[in-house]
């Protein structure tokens, strides 16, 4: 899971850099339709979380399940972060020509600060918005990310790239009460699903395909580990 955990903080890294360009009041931002669908789906990133007594617990065990939770669900928020445009930001749009297709027009926005240029497609089709980050500076150049999210707010993935190769996928999942999301990256495999009402939950880890070890835990906070490689159950 090292490259997994390197990809996580990195990606993390540059939305946050990327976040210092960027404001997500309501008034700064231009796209009103797309803001309202980000921000519908950041608040119900925002209500799921552990219970008190896992996220406060000092078994190891627990602080595993915590720590790979708190990683996907802060993912799931820098997803909804970089597709807030900045009031500065210039723009130019361009007709598909596809409205047979459910294709609407895309819109291109650019925008600059601290060394850091930033380049924002977005298409908005019938049930969705597609797009495509392309970023530049001292630090990283090149693509981003691409990926779309669906207009109930239902759906989301994104693909992640390094040197133009696809490196992670990340897909969200929300429905009602339930929350679920999935990071592929190499050939490790993070599943989460959880309650946002009763704060239940599990966490599945697989490796080359196969399940390694998972992570329950109850609404009380009690949970358990498995390791499906040796057998071994532990409670906390």
């Amino acid at each position: 899971m090292k490259k997994t955990t390197k990809q996580l903080i990195a990606f993390l890294f540059l939305s946050v850099m990327i976040g210092f360009t960027s404001c997500s009041s309501d008034e700064e931002i231009q796209e009103k339709e797309l803001a309202s669908v980000t921000e519908e789906f950041q608040q119900k990133i925002n209500q799921i979380d552990l219970p008190s007594a896992l996220e406060n617990s000092e078994n190891s065990y627990a602080l595993q399940a915590s720590s790979y939770f708190n990683s996907v669900k802060a993912l799931g928020l820098s997803f909804s972060a970089l597709l807030t445009v900045p009031q500065n930001a210039t723009s130019s749009s361009k007709p598909s020509g596809t409205a047979s297709k459910g294709i609407n027009n895309s819109k291109t926005y650019t925008w600059s600060s601290d060394g850091i240029t930033v380049s924002y497609t977005i298409t908005e089709q019938s049930d969705r918005y597609s797009f495509y980050y392309y970023v530049e500076s001292t630090d990283f150049t090149g693509k981003l990310m691409s990926g779309y999210q669906l207009k109930d707010g239902s759906y989301a993935e994104f693909s992640l790239y390094n040197e133009g190769l696809v490196v992670s996928i990340f897909k969200f999942w929300l429905n009602g009460d339930t929350i679920k999301a999935e990071l592929i990256s190499d050939d490790s495999k993070i599943y989460l699903e959880t309650n946002s009402s009763t704060k239940e939950g599990f966490i599945k880890v697989y490796e080359a395909g196969a399940l390694t070890y998972e992570f329950t835990w109850n609404a009380d906070g009690t949970g358990s580990y498995t390791n499906h490689e040796t057998g071994d159950i532990f409670t906390w």
